[in-house]
């Protein structure tokens, strides 16, 4: 068999009620195509992830700059998650109506956009760089916000239930690449060449990539499917429905959880390695914690789709990677908030990172399982969710720490969450199809 043909297909019936009957397979992506789309989507977050991660690479060298203390850097970064809250739950909206892939790279333009323009912003009136930079951000998180939903939306109407969770996996798993390049690359050019031209570097490099998708893969599948309306049966989302489940409450909840504890750490570690241990260098400390996290995320996603395919429940995978995951994280937590050594300290930011990145075949595709025809819909809904601890969780980390300097306390407050998230997964969550 050739590798670039796709493996022979058998007859089946997933347990979301997908047909695997390659006669079924109308406007699904051929083999080729899902390889081309894998790429992609990897690509695609981890350009997403480089440039969300710029501003908490720089953030110490900015604040210094302009003079702010840890609860104003705290709210710059937080505010993020004002406009990352806006458009979830439209984002997923639209692209379950005209098509995600459109709507991730239109978004995609829009970011890197306004990632460019940060350090024109600060450099402008920087007797107004607080407010303006966080007027910035709010518009950043904003255009964010599409990407993931839409992607959701896009994996669910073009893969087979038992294709999806290495490609979902691989949609979000290159942010942790993303932020693995930036934490080395973007190190070396903050001590090199300012902390601007992480900014422009990152951005230009995100546009290239949406540029390139939308007039390769975006443009190429458009003009093979034949125009077509929106399906008349999603005109209408039954909002009571998903709002009344408790399944979706579960997933709401443990994403909320999980969105806290990564959120947390995602933002405050070069703040923590710094303060702790002030005279190691940046670079390593930036690119250790996310060595281990692609090959994890990706094993996870292979080993769910397997025991798919082999008739393992669902609901049984989601909640064993959901332990692996949220317990996991929450001991290595509990140990880091007794850590005094540096190795010890990298070591276990680095299990911590592989344990959250299990939660991509948990959370990151149980509104899949939920509902695959408004799956992008209902990821919007709980990543909404996730952006609470965004804007709450890490403006309150600037307070707290501002307040008691105890990054001991920021450790296991964290770890609660993480165990509280999996306690209520655990009782009501599901990988069964409910509306």
């Amino acid at each position: 068999m050739r590798l670039d043909q796709p493996p022979p297909y058998k007859v089946t019936m997933s347990r979301n009620g997908d047909s695997d009957d390659p006669s079924n397979r109308a406007g699904l992506w051929s083999y080729p195509q899902r390889k081309q789309w894998n790429a992609a989507l990897f690509a695609g977050s981890c350009c997403l992830y480089a440039s969300r991660m710029a501003l908490p690479l720089t953030i110490n060298t900015v604040a210094n700059e302009m003079n702010w203390d840890k609860t104003q850097s705290g709210k710059v970064m937080a505010s993020f998650f004002w406009g990352y809250a806006m458009l979830q739950i439209i984002g997923g909206f639209v692209a379950d109506r005209w098509g995600g892939d459109r709507t991730m790279i239109r978004a995609a333009y829009m970011w890197s956009l306004f990632s460019f323009i940060t350090h024109p912003l600060l450099s402008w009136h920087s007797q107004y760089s607080l407010y303006l930079l966080i007027l910035q951000r709010i518009a950043f998180g904003a255009s964010q916000a599409v990407h993931y939903p839409a992607v959701t939306s896009l994996i669910t109407t073009k893969t087979l239930a038992k294709d999806r969770n290495v490609t979902n996996t691989l949609a979000h798993v290159g942010a942790h690449f993303g932020n693995l390049l930036q934490g080395l690359f973007g190190s070396l050019i903050l001590t090199y060449a300012g902390w601007h031209t992480v900014f422009y570097s990152v951005s230009l490099i995100s546009f290239m990539w949406a540029f390139s998708v939308d007039n390769s893969l975006v443009k190429s599948t458009h003009v093979h499917d034949a125009p077509k309306k929106p399906p008349k049966q999603l005109d209408t989302v039954p909002w009571r429905r998903i709002f009344s489940s408790p399944p979706v409450w579960a997933l709401i909840t443990a994403h909320f959880c999980e969105s806290y504890c990564y959120y947390i750490l995602f933002f405050w570690i070069p703040t923590f390695f710094q303060d702790t241990f002030p005279h190691e260098k940046g670079w390593l400390y930036n690119v250790a914690p996310w060595i281990f996290s692609v090959p994890v995320s990706v094993l996870c996603g292979k080993l769910a789709d397997q025991y798919a395919s082999e008739g393992v429940s669902m609901t049984k995978v989601r909640k064993v990677l959901c332990t692996i995951s949220y317990v996991g994280s929450a001991v290595v937590l509990f140990l880091l908030s007794k850590s005094t050594s540096y190795e010890a300290s990298i070591v276990l930011i680095a299990l911590f990172m592989m344990f959250n990145c299990v939660n991509h075949s948990v959370t990151g595709a149980n509104s899949q399982d939920l509902s695959p025809r408004f799956s992008g819909t209902i990821f919007g809904i709980i990543n909404t969710g996730g952006c609470i601890p965004g804007f709450f969780g890490v403006y309150a980390t600037g307070f707290m720490l501002d307040r008691y300097g105890s990054w001991s306390l920021i450790w296991c407050s964290t770890a609660v969450v993480s165990l509280f998230g999996w306690l209520v997964f655990m009782l009501f969550g599901t990988g069964r199809k409910v509306i």
